[in-house]
């Protein structure tokens, strides 16, 4: 696990990368810090690994205000926390699979040939996945309708979103079209989030109720295994 700071729109962001050393990386966003929200949180301590196990890099970073991250809560602006966040991630991507073709490419013809056997040209440049719970999934959300407007360059290589437990207060009209796959898991004992509320707004096909889960999931890790499985199966 590495520290790190990422440049931010309110200043720098206080990171922690658990860095696998594969090609994709997950961005992952933290609960409301006025309720004691941060990157050390159980929920995303528990994302953090089910990505790890499928060959997933991550990225939990504190939100602008939060621990040693700078700049002021908003409670508004956050997205741009999660989009600055996935841009380094982009840049640190890139300069992995540049010195990977330099290790490795030995002439014009095998690069060429290393091309031609992956024609998913976006997936060779690597995946990143957008995730947040509660706050930080309103605030991941809202990142995700903003993308094309503020980093149209990561518009390939978002492939996939994992909403957990997203205040309904806090999300934004539909994004439409959305940009990438789109899951919503949420508990059906949720005292926060109603359930039926969110399956509403993205349609029960994109939402998951665990029926014994509240806002907190605790006893419920296995279906946040699931869901990350689920998304990277189906992006």
């Amino acid at each position: 696990m590495q520290s790190k700071f990422v440049s931010g729109e309110a200043g720098d962001l206080e990171a922690l990368i658990d860095d696998t050393a594969g090609k994709h990386m997950a961005v992952l966003s933290h609960p409301h810090p006025s309720y004691g929200g941060s990157m050390h949180d159980g929920v995303l301590s528990t994302l953090s690994e089910a990505f790890n196990r499928l060959g997933v890099s991550t990225t939990r970073f504190n939100f602008r205000g939060v621990g040693r991250s700078q700049g002021q809560y908003s409670g508004t602006e956050e997205w741009q926390d999660v989009l600055s966040v996935a841009s380094y991630c982009s840049r640190q991507m890139m300069a992995f699979k540049q010195h990977s073709s330099a290790s490795h490419d030995n002439s014009s013809s095998d690069k060429s040939s290393s091309d031609n056997s992956n024609p998913d040209n976006s997936s060779s440049d690597g995946s990143i996945y957008l995730c947040g719970y509660s706050f930080g999934a309103g605030m991941t959300y809202q990142a995700l309708g903003q993308l094309k407007s503020f980093y149209p360059e990561l518009g390939a290589q978002v492939r996939g979103c994992l909403l957990i437990a997203p205040p309904l207060q806090m999300l934004p009209a539909p994004v439409t079209p959305p940009p990438c796959r789109t899951q919503v898991i949420v508990g059906e004992r949720d005292h926060v989030v109603a359930a039926q509320d969110l399956t509403h707004y993205f349609g029960s096909e994109n939402v998951t109720v665990v029926g014994h889960a509240d806002h907190f999931f605790q006893g419920a890790q296995d279906n946040i295994y699931k869901s990350v499985e689920e998304l990277i199966s189906g992006s």
